[in-house]
């Protein structure tokens, strides 16, 4: 199955949640209550009319980017044959492109 996000949306595929801190400490964290545990994601797919309602219509991200959202935005949407875990959100919900 592939799932293409709709109008004003973006696809995103959110980072894997630490079970533990570079220092080794556990953390105590719901794998399965991404958005609150994490922000950062990878652009996968861009829906056909984002940011064309916003500036002047130009898209500033591309599949692949790695972007931080804001921590409540969009939904989460589970691949039924793979059981991928994706996020989608609002064009405008991104907060900024992560580069190294």
């Amino acid at each position: 199955m592939k799932i293409l996000p709709a109008g004003h949306k973006l696809l995103i595929k959110p980072v894997e949640i630490e079970e533990k801190t570079k220092s080794g400490i556990y953390l105590a964290r719901d794998k399965e209550r991404y958005q609150e545990a994490t922000t950062e994601g990878t652009v996968v797919a861009i829906g056909p009319t984002a940011y064309k309602k916003v500036d002047d219509g130009t898209i500033w991200v591309s599949v692949g980017d790695k972007i931080s959202y804001g921590k409540y935005a969009g939904a989460l949407v589970v691949d039924p044959e793979t059981e991928e875990k994706f996020i989608v959100i609002h064009d405008v919900d991104v907060v900024a492109i992560l580069k190294d």
